[in-house]
C-alpha cells in the first residue's frame, strides 16, 4: 500500500500497525525459519514472481503477502492468495515469528521488527533502471541484511553510489523477468483474463511526474482528447489494441470508454505488468522502467523524447533508450506504422543497443533462473539446509 500522507485513514492503519507490532514483539522468540513474509505496495513484480515460485513448486516454505489496505486484503482473499493484515494481532503475531520480511519498496512500520526482533530483512526492489537515486534515496534500506540486484553493473550503483556495503548486495536477476526471459506465459489465457481481442497489441506505458509535479503523463502537450483520438486512428488502421497503462503513482482517473480500439488499463487496477508485456508487440513509453523488463522480449520499443523528471539524474543513462526516440505525434505514429508488423526491421537497427543495455541491466543473469537465486539465497541467509 503507498501511503498518502494527506489521507488521515492512512495514518490511522500505521498507528495501529505500530501499536499491534509492539505488543506482539515478544512473539519474536518463536521464530520460525520458513515463514515468509512479502511486503509492498502490490503483490507484484519480484515479490509475485517469488510467492508464485514457492507455491508452484511446492516447497516447503509457508509464504504470504502482508498488507495494511483492508480492501486490498479483501481482494487477495477473494483470489485465494495467502495475505496477512497489519491490522489483526493474530497476523501480526505470525509476522512476528518470520524467519525473513521480503520488501520491495520500504517497510513503514515494520522497522520495529528490524530494529528488536532476529528476523532477516532483504530487498528485491520493482524497478530500477533510468531514474537516478542516492545514498539518501536508499537510507531506509541501508539496515537491511541484504538487497537482491538484476546485474553485476547494477550491483556496482548500489555499493559505489547508493551506500550499500559489499555484503549486503547479491545479484540475483530479477525474478518478474524470469517468466518472459523462458516464454513462460499463454497468450490466449491473457487475452481471454482481460477480455481483450486477438489482435497485434500497442501498448503505451509512460512513468509518472516522479520529481517534476507539473508535469503530464502525455507526452508534446497534446490534449488527452487528441491524444486517444490519434491512437484510434493507429488502432483502426493497424487494426491493434492500443492498451494505456498508466503507472501505480498516477491513480486510475483517466476513464475513457467510446474508442473502440483503445483500452485504459491502469497498473493501480491490473498490476501484473509482465503478462501485459508479454502480449505486447510494440512498447511506447518514455523513462519508465517498464522498458528494461520488456527489453528482455527484444521486441519493437518507441521513447517518448519529453524530458527525464528526475531530479537526482541517471541510473542507466538516455543511451540506454534501445530504440527509436520520436520527437512529435507524428514520429511516433509513422515508427508505429514502420515497426508494428516488422520486427526483424527493428532489431536490424537496434540490437547492439540492445545488447548494451541487457548487459547493463542483467549481465549474466539473463537466464529465467532468478527465482532459482532468490530460494538458494533464502537458505544460505536463513541458514537451511535441504534437510530442514
Amino acid at each position: 500500500m503507498k501511503i498518502d500522507k494527506g489521507n488521515s485513514k492512512h495514518w490511522i492503519y500505521l498507528l495501529r500497525s505500530l501499536l499491534i507490532i509492539i505488543i506482539t514483539l515478544p512473539v519474536s522468540v518463536l521464530r520460525t525459519k520458513k515463514n515468509l513474509i512479502l511486503y509492498g505496495h502490490k503483490l507484484n513484480g519480484n515479490l509475485s514472481a517469488l510467492y508464485d515460485f514457492v507455491n508452484d513448486q511446492n516447497l516447503n516454505f509457508d509464504i504470504f503477502f502482508l498488507t495494511m489496505d483492508p480492501r486490498y486484503y479483501r481482494q487477495l482473499k477473494e483470489e485465494g492468495k495467502n495475505v496477512l493484515h497489519m491490522g489483526s494481532v493474530s497476523d501480526m503475531a505470525r509476522v512476528a515469528r518470520a524467519g525473513a520480511i521480503i520488501t520491495d519498496h520500504g517497510m513503514h512500520t515494520l522497522i520495529l521488527y528490524r530494529l528488536f526482533t532476529s528476523i532477516r530483512f532483504i530487498d528485491v526492489w520493482h524497478g530500477l533502471s533510468y531514474k537516478g537515486f542516492d545514498a539518501q534515496t536508499f537510507k531506509h534500506l541501508h539496515g537491511h541484511d541484504e538487497t537482491w540486484v538484476q546485474s553485476e553493473t547494477m550491483r556496482e550503483f548500489y555499493v559505489n553510489k547508493f551506500g550499500f556495503s559489499e555484503n549486503q548486495v547479491k545479484v540475483t536477476g530479477y525474478g518478474r523477468a524470469d517468466r518472459l526471459i523462458l516464454g513462460q506465459y499463454d497468450r490466449s489465457a491473457i487475452l481471454e483474463k482481460y477480455r481483450l481481442p486477438d489482435r497485434k497489441t500497442i501498448l503505451l506505458a509512460p512513468t509518472w511526474t516522479q520529481d517534476d509535479k507539473n508535469r503530464s503523463i502525455l507526452p508534446f502537450g497534446v490534449s488527452l482528447e487528441a491524444f486517444f483520438d490519434a491512437m484510434e486512428e493507429v488502432g483502426k488502421k493497424k487494426s491493434a489494441t492500443v492498451i494505456f497503462r498508466t503507472h501505480l503513482n498516477s491513480g486510475d482517473s483517466i476513464n475513457v470508454d467510446h474508442y473502440d480500439h483503445i483500452r485504459v488499463m491502469p497498473s493501480s487496477l491490473y498490476p501484473v505488468a509482465e503478462e501485459f508485456l508479454f502480449i505486447t508487440d510494440l512498447l511506447v513509453t518514455d523513462w519508465s522502467s517498464i522498458a528494461t523488463d520488456y527489453l528482455v522480449l527484444k521486441r519493437p520499443t518507441l521513447f517518448l523524447d519529453v524530458p527525464a523528471p528526475f531530479a537526482k539524474g541517471f541510473t542507466l543513462g538516455p543511451e540506454h533508450r534501445f530504440g527509436e526516440i520520436v520527437t512529435s505525434m507524428d514520429e511516433m505514429i509513422k515508427s508505429i506504422d514502420t515497426y508494428i508488423n516488422d520486427q526483424p526491421l527493428f532489431l536490424s537497427k537496434y540490437e547492439q543497443k540492445m545488447i548494451h543495455t541487457l548487459s547493463a541491466s542483467y549481465g549474466s543473469t539473463i537466464d529465467g533462473k532468478a527465482r532459482e537465486r532468490y530460494l538458494l539465497h533464502l537458505k544460505r541467509i536463513l541458514n537451511i539446509t535441504d534437510k530442514c
